[in-house]
């Protein structure tokens, strides 16, 4: 306990028990602590764990040893929850002479500072939820803190004169630049939320390890643009949501090493005299290229992936190459790099200078377009190209001469990154449900596309198009899926539920569009000795109760389920949804005040997928208002099993996993 601070530290080891100099680590940290120490600008002494904590870990900067001593809390900002709340609502507002924080929170110190520690402008406000600091001096850091509060952290645009260093989860506000001779340090497991349109630019020194580097909303921010220091390095880090991930220009021969680069244009372009060494990569894009080379760029590219594992479709060309760049994909003969099969049409495009693949042991896949080049060679001049994988067979060539042989006779091992991505950026359909779960209905669409191109032939590419399809429809886009989910119909290399779940969107299509007999023929159409035929009949007919309010065209639908399908479980499944329907009371006037919402009164009960199911299913509902709900599971018999949900909601759609337990 320390006596000058307001509360208890738990001090210990969280890893590998006492390592070699624990002891003293300690120690020093206690030693700190108790006495204090007197920070120099301000004058003031101050009794700071997490302080204390950095400075012992800095003279004891052993890996190990530096993980294994922990603290938990901090008596200073008086945080002691593991569950801590957040600034969900920050505004900031800046009009040039002067800017104003509002954190929509009461009792918030807010605090504005110049980016050379202070000096140019320091200032914080105590106890209050907004505050305007008038001052031209950018860039600023704006930080607010309260009582059991994560700190929200921002930067404002600006130019930076001074060394950096960034940590935490740090909103970038306008475009910042780091000036020739000053260094941003970005530090480990620090997320740069960065918003839509702006760049980070660095003519002095980037350090980056292990930092995540997104945009801060739905839009793309524009990318890290990097023409200093060739000491600078990005390692270990996640860029995405951005125009272009990494461009590199001047004569920077920055390291760019285990990187997962997701862009929507570019994810690495090299320029001007550049030389980047670019080694154990995925390098994704979703249009253009993973890499182009430009003017004079050389360059290295070892070990990397290229293409779009994890983006709908893929970029144009796997590598672009123009002017004199000369980038090798054949480093002391073993480039080893990895092209992706869903690059559009050119695998490597050269307009220009001499790329180097000869003898790279590389494997470059055919690309997906139906007239499409492995390599095409538009420079004026040959290519060599000997000794890489294309497949299988020799390669597709178009232009001038690509010299290709001899070609390898099977894949190259090892070959592509030595690492494999996480669970949540290879598992595509993961990613979709997680954006359809956060209402970004066209990101999952997107998303949701390129997982089902990737499991045509299985059983998961039905639950792709599924949640594809439910995007759109979300999105109000569900019409102009139409020829997509026709063509479905027609292509019998699909998995069979892939026919039956375009049948359902078709469907409901019709349904919309008021034309029920056609809505009806189609759900006829899936054979009876298919379950799919089952749920698509009762999805019709709870469509018509819930979209249309027609019953008696319900009861109908319901009817011809139960003749096709003469089992128990189907026939009380008709009479409990029919029973509620019938029950339920009609909706009173808007004009009439109503004490209790139902959840079908202010939104609606949209779909239980899969159904029927084996491990899990997710129930899925939306709602137009705040409003209390309830959701109970009944067996086939109307006895109630289980609640799932039984307390207040707020508006929009809600998903609920149900492992199908109890039942």
């Amino acid at each position: 306990m320390n006596w000058h601070i307001n509360g208890p530290l738990i001090l210990g080891n969280s890893r590998w028990s006492h390592w070699t100099n624990s002891w003293e680590l300690h120690r020093e940290f206690s030693d700190l602590w108790s006495t204090g120490f007197v920070d120099s600008e301000s004058g003031k002494s101050s009794f700071h764990a997490g302080v204390a904590e950095t400075v012992s870990k800095q003279n004891y900067n052993d890996h190990y040893l530096r993980y294994s001593h922990n603290c938990f809390g901090c008596p200073e900002t008086e945080i002691w929850t593991d569950s801590l709340l957040s600034f969900d609502n920050v505004t900031i507002s800046d009009n040039g002479s002067s800017i104003t924080v509002n954190a929509n929170v009461s009792g918030c110190n807010i605090c504005a500072c110049s980016g050379d520690k202070g000096s140019a402008f320091w200032q914080i406000e105590n106890d209050v939820s907004s505050y305007t600091f008038y001052t031209s001096v950018r860039p600023l850091y704006i930080t607010i803190t309260k009582h059991n509060y994560a700190p929200y952290t921002a930067v404002t645009g600006g130019t930076f004169t001074s060394d950096e260093y960034w940590f935490g989860n740090l909103h970038v506000l306008g475009d910042v630049t780091i000036t020739s001779g000053a260094t941003l340090s970005i530090l480990d497991d620090t997320k740069v939320k960065v918003n839509a349109g702006y760049a980070l630019t660095v003519h002095g020194k980037i350090e980056a390890d292990d930092a995540t580097f997104q945009s801060s909303g739905s839009g793309r921010w524009y990318g890290i643009d990097v023409d200093g220091s060739s000491s600078s390095y990005i390692k270990n880090c996640q860029i995405k949501d951005c125009d272009y991930g990494i461009i590199v220009g001047g004569n920077c021969a920055m390291s760019i090493k285990k990187n997962d680069i997701q862009a929507h244009y570019t994810g690495i372009r090299i320029t001007e005299d550049s030389n980047p060494w670019i080694e154990d990569c995925y390098i994704q894009a979703k249009t253009i290229a993973p890499i182009i080379t430009t003017g004079n760029g050389d360059g290295v590219v070892m070990r990397c992936n290229l293409g779009s594992t994890t983006l709908y479709n893929g970029p144009y060309y796997g590598h672009e190459n123009m002017g004199s760049g000369s980038t090798c994909f054949n480093y002391q003969m073993c480039g080893r790099n990895k092209f992706e099969s869903n690059i559009v049409y050119i695998g490597v495009c050269i307009l220009g200078g001499y790329p180097t693949y000869a003898y790279g042991y590389n494997w470059i896949e055919r690309p997906a377009y139906t007239t499409p080049y492995h390599v095409y060679n538009a420079s004026g001049h040959s290519i060599g190209a000997q000794n890489n994988y294309w497949g299988g067979t020799d390669p597709l060539v178009g232009g001038y001469t690509v010299y290709y042989q001899p070609v390898l006779g099977s894949a190259p091992d090892p070959v592509g990154p030595s690492w494999s991505l996480s669970k949540e950026v290879t598992n595509v359909l993961y990613r979709a449900w997680q954006a359809y779960r956060e209402n970004d209905y066209a990101g999952a669409k997107e998303l949701a596309k390129s997982a089902f191109q990737s499991h045509r032939s299985d059983n998961q590419s039905a639950e792709a198009l599924f949640l594809a399809m439910k995007s759109a429809y979300r999105e109000g886009m569900l019409a102009g899926e139409e020829g997509n989910l026709q063509s479905l119909l027609k292509d019998r290399s699909l998995h069979h539920t892939v026919t039956y779940e375009a049948v359902r969107w078709l469907m409901k299509l019709n349904l919309y569009r008021g034309e029920t007999r056609k809505a009806l023929d189609l759900a006829l159409s899936v054979p009876d000795t298919s379950l799919f035929g089952r749920e698509i009949l009762l999805d019709l007919g709870v469509d018509l109760l819930e979209k249309r309010k027609d019953m008696d065209e319900a009861v109908k639908v319901f009817n011809i389920m139960t003749n096709k399908y003469q089992d128990e479980e189907t026939k009380t499944v008709k009479e409990n949804i029919l029973a509620f329907h019938q029950s339920r009371p009609a909706k009173p006037p808007k004009t009439q005040p109503q004490s209790k919402t139902t959840v079908a009164e202010s939104g609606n009960l949209l779909q239980v997928y899969p159904n029927p199911f084996n491990l899990s299913t997710t129930i899925t509902y939306h709602l137009a208002e705040p409003v209390f709900v309830k959701i109970i599971i009944y067996d086939l018999l109307g006895r109630e099993i289980n609640t799932l949900i039984s307390g207040r909601m707020e508006n929009g759609s809600h998903d609920i996993i149900w492992d199908g337990k109890d039942a």
